[in-house]
């Protein structure tokens, strides 16, 4: 994990307010095919959009953000810095579900930033 001793809860507001989790930064280095997880998303939110800001983290890299085997986005290139929010498929999350990146094109090194862009869903 980015924050593995940060124990920030998450705001749980009304559901449908739209609501970005803190920010979980750290230097990331690992070989094509690892997988880094990120954080442990809280249950019962909609993820809708993950924001990324990364320093150049090596010649033709790319991160694709999932939460286990299902890919939240494509693979973003990141050979170059990278700021950017990316919009995905509403992905419903369950107790235990934890947001990783998978790494691919070659060994990433650098500093790693990302909030998570999120819904309430409620529990009723």
């Amino acid at each position: 994990m980015l924050n593995p001793n940060d124990n920030r809860r998450w705001y749980n507001g009304e559901c449908g307010n739209l609501s970005v989790s803190p920010t979980f930064e750290g230097n990331v280095s690992a070989a094509s095919g690892a997988t880094i997880d990120i954080c442990k998303l809280e249950p019962n939110i909609k993820v809708i959009g993950v924001r990324v800001h990364s320093d150049a983290l090596g010649a033709s890299t790319t991160l694709t953000f999932k939460v286990g085997s299902t890919a939240l986005t494509k693979a973003i290139t990141t050979s170059a810095e990278v700021a950017s929010e990316m919009l995905i498929d509403d992905y419903l999350t369950a107790d235990g579900d934890v947001l990783s990146v998978l790494v691919g094109g070659g060994a990433v090194s650098g500093k790693l930033r990302v909030k998570v862009v999120y819904e309430m869903v409620g529990n009723l």
